[in-house]
């Protein structure tokens, strides 16, 4: 029994099938990506390897572009929709697994008690209370020392 596709305007049914997986590109992209981690570890190892991060998205581009071109529609609306739900598709299960073994490994090791909100109540209250600080420029207000990374943990 033959089965036969219907045509689609816009072109053959053949020339809308996904484009065929490149090993290659993904290796270009791997490279890229170990670039920029060995330069990480070490910049004297390899001091360019920032680079990585550039040759990575327009290798990207590429891929995305490619993917583009293979998807014909009738209207902008069902390219567009169709275009982010491929992306909802593929990223947020990986986006899911993320927040919630984040949220389980989060809450076997941060302690109970809430060392960085009291933290920055004390200091902000002991500025109130001498506002001398404000007056003179103190580092309390406007330098490194109030912003040292635990009063602004809070912020992220």
């Amino acid at each position: 029994m033959q089965t036969t596709t219907p045509a689609v305007s816009g072109g053959t049914a053949e020339s809308l099938s996904k484009s065929p997986y490149r090993p290659e590109i993904d290796g270009l992209r791997a490279f890229a990506v170990v670039a920029v981690i060995i330069n990480h570890f070490n910049k004297d190892l390899l001091p360019s390897g920032y680079l990585g991060v550039d040759i990575f998205f327009v290798i990207s581009g590429y891929v995305i572009t490619s993917s583009l071109a293979n998807h014909r529609s009738e209207t902008f609306g069902d390219f567009f929709l169709g275009f982010y739900a491929r992306r909802v598709k593929r990223l947020v299960p990986a986006l899911v697994v993320f927040v919630v073994g984040t949220f389980i490994v989060a809450s076997l090791f941060i302690p109970k008690e809430p060392v960085f909100e009291y933290n920055l109540y004390l200091r902000t209250r002991e500025t109130l209370e001498n506002p001398a600080h404000l007056r003179d420029n103190s580092p309390v207000i406007t330098g490194m020392d109030w912003v040292d990374g635990r009063q602004a943990a809070w912020l992220w």
